[in-house]
């Protein structure tokens, strides 16, 4: 017997926020004043009083997902002899990183080996998405960490067959932007056993050949959190969360054009936020 009980379009959801009982106590400790009676300005309220009990909110929730979970498991990979690493949703998204981790250089900052994550290979999409990668970079310099991780892909297909030079060259520009350590999950299959050995010799020598060096870094990039957190209403989905303004949305947009530019300039630099 198997019951299928599929959603009513004809029913809607409601706004949500992450919650515990421990949320009011740690807002208190961290701004000094009663969260309960604001809750609503949460919601609605646009004065310079709701954003600020807007980026207060989210502050705190990205202080409780670090403690609660980034420390907790980088302790418990620490007591079992491993690196922890990993990486978060929307990592190239600035505006939805409230919603989903809070800050996400503190959240990555946390890991032994701080990650990322790529889904395609060509250089246009690696540019395009070159955030998450410059996130973890960030992270490990601000950190101390020596390595930064990328689970790379081309599960998006926007190149597709795959090939041995398109693969090196994806490698490459990864390597450049930041990384170190490469999990990969392209396929065994995508490409002949001869081409796959290459691309993985290619790999290890070029690794090899920059261990030790260090980058010059002349730029530092402000993310601006607060602002995004003034802006993150409540909503049933990120999806449907309720659009930027215009002067924000104007920032957004700068935010990703100048990593682009700075990438495909060759121009490192690092990410930094008010916490870092």
């Amino acid at each position: 017997f198997r019951l299928y009980d599929l959603p009513d379009p004809d029913i809607t959801f409601s706004p949500y926020i992450p919650w515990s009982e421990a949320v009011p106590a740690q807002f208190q400790r961290q701004h000094g004043y009663d969260l309960m009676p604001a809750l609503p300005l949460l919601f609605a309220d646009d004065t310079e009083r709701g954003k600020a009990v807007r980026a207060d909110f989210w502050e705190t929730l990205s202080s409780m997902f670090r403690e609660s979970y980034g420390e907790t498991y980088a302790a418990f990979c620490r007591r079992a002899g491993t690196a922890y690493s990993g990486h978060f949703l929307y990592e190239e998204t600035f505006s939805i990183h409230p919603y989903m981790h809070g800050d996400i250089l503190e959240q990555l900052g946390t890991m032994d080996i701080p990650g990322c994550d790529m889904l395609y290979a060509s250089p246009k999409k690696i540019f395009e998405f070159a955030a998450a990668i410059k996130f973890a970079a960030s992270a490990a310099q601000l950190y101390g960490k020596t390595d930064v991780m990328i689970e790379a892909s081309n599960i998006c297909r926007d190149i597709f067959p795959i090939t041995k030079s398109a693969l090196m060259l994806a490698t490459a520009l990864e390597t450049a932007l930041g990384v170190t350590r490469f999990t990969s999950y392209y396929t065994e299959f995508c490409m002949a056993e001869d081409d796959v050995r290459a691309c993985c010799d290619f790999t290890e020598h070029l690794l090899s050949s920059l261990d030790g060096m260090e980058p010059i870094r002349t730029v530092y990039v402000y993310v601006p959190n607060r602002k995004y957190r003034e802006e993150c209403y409540p909503a049933d989905s990120v999806s449907k969360k309720k659009p930027l303004s215009d002067a924000l949305r104007r920032t957004d947009d700068f935010m990703t054009h100048c990593t682009g530019v700075l990438c495909r300039a060759g121009i490192d630099f690092h990410f930094i936020s008010d916490a870092v």
